[in-house]
Protein backbone atom coordinates (compact mmCIF):
# COMPACT_ATOMS: atom_id res chain seq x y z
CA UNK A 1 0.00 0.00 0.00
CA UNK A 2 1.43 3.29 -1.02
CA UNK A 3 1.65 5.99 1.66
CA UNK A 4 0.19 3.75 4.35
CA UNK A 5 2.71 2.47 6.86
CA UNK A 6 0.50 1.19 9.69
CA UNK A 7 -2.97 -0.25 10.13
CA UNK A 8 -4.64 -0.35 13.53
CA UNK A 9 -7.85 -1.94 14.74
CA UNK A 10 -9.69 -2.66 17.93
CA UNK A 11 -11.09 -6.02 18.94
CA UNK A 12 -13.04 -7.29 21.93
CA UNK A 13 -10.93 -9.46 24.26
CA UNK A 14 -13.70 -12.06 24.27
CA UNK A 15 -13.37 -12.49 20.50
CA UNK A 16 -10.56 -15.05 20.71
CA UNK A 17 -10.98 -16.25 17.12
CA UNK A 18 -10.40 -12.72 15.80
CA UNK A 19 -7.42 -12.23 18.13
CA UNK A 20 -5.82 -15.43 16.80
CA UNK A 21 -6.44 -14.36 13.21
CA UNK A 22 -5.01 -10.86 13.70
CA UNK A 23 -1.93 -12.15 15.55
CA UNK A 24 -1.32 -14.69 12.81
CA UNK A 25 -1.53 -11.87 10.25
CA UNK A 26 1.15 -9.96 12.18
CA UNK A 27 -0.86 -7.54 14.32
CA UNK A 28 0.56 -6.74 17.77
CA UNK A 29 -1.29 -5.43 20.82
CA UNK A 30 -0.41 -1.79 21.45
CA UNK A 31 -3.05 -0.80 24.00
CA UNK A 32 -5.36 -2.49 26.49
CA UNK A 33 -8.64 -0.62 26.97
CA UNK A 34 -10.35 -2.96 29.42
CA UNK A 35 -12.71 -5.12 27.37
CA UNK A 36 -11.02 -4.21 24.11
CA UNK A 37 -7.51 -4.34 22.68
CA UNK A 38 -5.99 -2.00 20.12
CA UNK A 39 -3.76 -3.81 17.64
CA UNK A 40 -1.36 -2.43 15.05
CA UNK A 41 0.66 -3.79 12.15
CA UNK A 42 3.66 -2.29 10.35
CA UNK A 43 2.95 -2.79 6.65
CA UNK A 44 6.47 -1.96 5.51
CA UNK A 45 8.25 -4.53 7.65
CA UNK A 46 5.94 -7.50 7.91
CA UNK A 47 6.40 -10.69 5.89
CA UNK A 48 2.97 -12.03 6.90
CA UNK A 49 1.30 -9.08 5.15
CA UNK A 50 3.34 -9.64 2.00
CA UNK A 51 2.33 -13.31 1.93
CA UNK A 52 -1.38 -12.36 2.06
CA UNK A 53 -1.02 -9.68 -0.63
CA UNK A 54 0.75 -12.04 -3.07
Amino acid sequence: MKNCRYVSLSVQKANTAALRLYRKAGFRIVEDKGDELVMKIDLENNEAVFAVIR
